[in-house]
Order: C-alpha cells, then structure tokens, then sequence
C-alpha cells in the first residue's frame, strides 16, 4: 500500500517539478525569430542590398515586434511567482497528505481491517470436507487443468457439475470420465441424465444413446430404462411406453422410492382411455385409430386454448408426425415455437424435434 501510495503523489507531483513552462514557448520563438532577422540584414548590408539607415530602420522595426510580441505574450500568460509557488505547495501537500488519508477513509467504511488473509493456495490445500463446494470445485479444476487424464477426477467433479445445475459441463465431465477411466453404467447414465437435463427434459438422440449403452452394461438400471420409456412416450410410442414401465415397475426393488413417479407416467399414459391402455389393444384397428385421434385432437385443442408444457407440445407434434399429419405437426411446431419464443433453450429442443422428425424449421 506505501509502495502504491507513493507512486499516486510522484504522479502528481511530477509535473510541478518540470522547470521548462510550454507558456513562454511562444516569447522564446519570438526572440528566436529576432535574432534571425538581424542576421539577415547584417548579411544583406554586408552584400550592400542595403545602406545604413535602410539597415537601421529594418532593426528598430524587429525590435518593436519583438516588444510587441513579448508584451501581448507576457500581459496573456504571466504568472506570478508568489501564486504559483503557493499552489504548487498546496497541490504537493494534497498529493502527499490528502492521497493518503482519503484511501485510509475510504478502506476504513468499506474495508474490513480485521477479516484474516484467505489465500487461495491454502484455501486450496485444506481437507476437501472442510471446504465449501465452489471452492472445492475450483481444487478440482485447477487439479484436471494440469491432469487432463485424470479419469478419477472427472468421475468425482461430474456429479457436483449436476448437483450445480451445470448440465453441459456435466456432459463434458462425463465424457472424459468415459475417455480416460473407461465406460461404465454409471458414467453412461449420468451423462445421459445431464444431456436431458440440459435439454430442458427432452431425451435427446445423444442423450438415448447413452442410456442404451448404460443398459447395455447393466439391464437393471432403473435410471436409463425410465428414460428410454420416456424418449418412447415422447417419440408418440404410447403403447411401448407403457410396456416400458409396467416392466420397471414389475423388476423394481420393495422399498424403490420413484416407483410412485414411474407410476405416476404410466397413469399419465393411460388416463385418456377410460377402460385403461388394454382396452385399446383390445379394440379392432380402425376403433384403436379413432380413439388415438380423439386423444390427440383433445390435446391440441387444449395446448391450442390454454398453452401447454415443451413436453406437452412435443408429444402433439410426435404424435402428429406418426399419425402421418406433417403439416398438422409442422403447425404445431410453429405454435410451440411461438410460445416458447422467449426460451431459447426450449427453442433448440423444439429445433432438435424438428431435425429427429424429419420437419420443416419453419412452415411457409
């Protein structure tokens, strides 16, 4: 703090150290200019262009603009020495005293002289469980900065990203979880869970990948084959959907505690149909038509009305796409868009949708 102090007051005092004033700048031309034009007569007498008292009268001529010149300099920019050497021992008083009496004034209302030092090297390199998690985080990425192999970490800063709500760096951590310490169901179906988090809910083609690879290694996570059943219910495969959860909910453990919400989908699924879901297998085919078209006529008409959630507008337009209704699943793409317009994440889902379904980004 001295150190910065005292290069504030040599700031200000520096200037007032300058011996050369650029005010008399222009008197000092003027005298140059004067001696100058002596020499030029002295050179022409001496050629005799001129005689004596043409000589004489071109000198008594540069000397009186000289004296005009010096008057009119002098009467606009002369300062007198007592005021000047006045200021010049306040302004240095000021940059000496005042600088730093006002930073102590101002450190003393808003500073906090007795809070101790909290480095972040040592912060650093405390017991992790006695940090807070930011800084815990940060550990961790200073660590993967200079170990980007380090599979391990990745594993350990993946699930704190997700806790965080950070979902595309939960990605990424999941990723190079993957890379550098190899796959497994957990790292698979937590990558899985970031992407669809970040995608607002929607189970992604990436996101479906990665359950299936997850599933793949472990049929009984209960994790990915909800969310695969989800990416089904959301794709309009109603009847699979159901299939799906009725299975998780049969294989699932006494004391599961997301059973209610495996159920909760599954009545969600079925709730249109008073007789339950069987009662539409059991109905011949063009009655099972009708039926779906009932429900999903009920459902635009009501997003139409009232509005409806990404995930209520992205079942009509799947459920249009598989009626073979493109343009009635483009229109409501386009009302879905124009719903969400403030949303950009829910737009890049909905423009997604539009990819996987092979649909117009935009209806003429």
């Amino acid at each position: 703090m001295a150190v910065m102090t005292g290069l504030a007051a040599f700031a200000v005092l520096w200037p007032l150290a300058r011996r050369h004033w650029p005010d008399l700048d222009d008197l000092a031309d003027a005298r140059s200019l004067y001696r100058a034009q002596l020499s030029d007569i002295q050179r022409d007498k001496s050629r005799g262009l001129i005689d004596d008292v043409q000589a004489q009268g071109a000198e008594a001529e540069a000397g009186r603009r000289l004296l005009r010149a010096g008057a009119e300099d002098v009467a606009g920019k002369a300062v007198d020495p007592a005021k000047a050497l006045r200021r010049r021992r306040v302004t240095s008083v000021v940059a000496l005293l005042g600088l730093p009496l006002v930073g102590l004034g101002v450190y003393g209302m808003h500073g906090v002289p007795g809070l101790p030092s909290l480095p972040l090297a040592a912060r650093l390199s405390t017991n992790p469980a006695n940090l807070d998690v930011n800084v815990a985080v940060a550990r961790i990425e200073a660590h993967l900065a200079l170990n980007p192999g380090d599979g391990r970490g990745w594993d350990v800063v993946a699930p704190v990203y997700f806790r965080l709500q950070r979902y595309e760096d939960a990605a990424k951590a999941y990723r190079a979880a993957i890379q550098h310490a190899g796959p497994s169901q957990e790292r698979f179906a937590g990558l899985g869970d970031a992407l669809t988090q970040g995608a607002q809910g929607m189970v992604t083609a990436q996101a479906r990948e990665a359950f299936q690879q997850a599933v793949a290694l472990d049929a009984t996570d209960a994790k990915s084959r909800f969310y695969l059943a989800i990416a089904q219910e959301q794709e309009g495969k109603l009847s699979e959907a159901a299939q799906a959860y009725k299975a998780l909910i049969a294989d699932a453990p006494p004391a599961a505690n997301w059973t209610p919400m495996v159920q909760e989908r599954l009545a969600r699924i079925e709730q249109p149909v008073p007789a339950g879901g069987e009662a539409i297998a059991a109905l011949p085919a063009p009655e099972q038509s009708a039926m779906i078209r009932t429900m999903v006529e009920n459902l635009s008409g009501r997003l139409g009305t009232t509005g409806g959630t990404l995930e209520e507008w992205s079942r009509l337009v799947q459920a249009r796409t598989v009626l073979g209704e493109r343009e009635l699943a483009a229109s409501a793409l386009d009302a879905a868009r124009r719903q969400f317009a403030s949303d950009p994440v829910a737009i890049a889902t909905l423009g997604e949708l539009a990819l996987r379904l092979g649909l117009p980004e935009k209806t003429p």
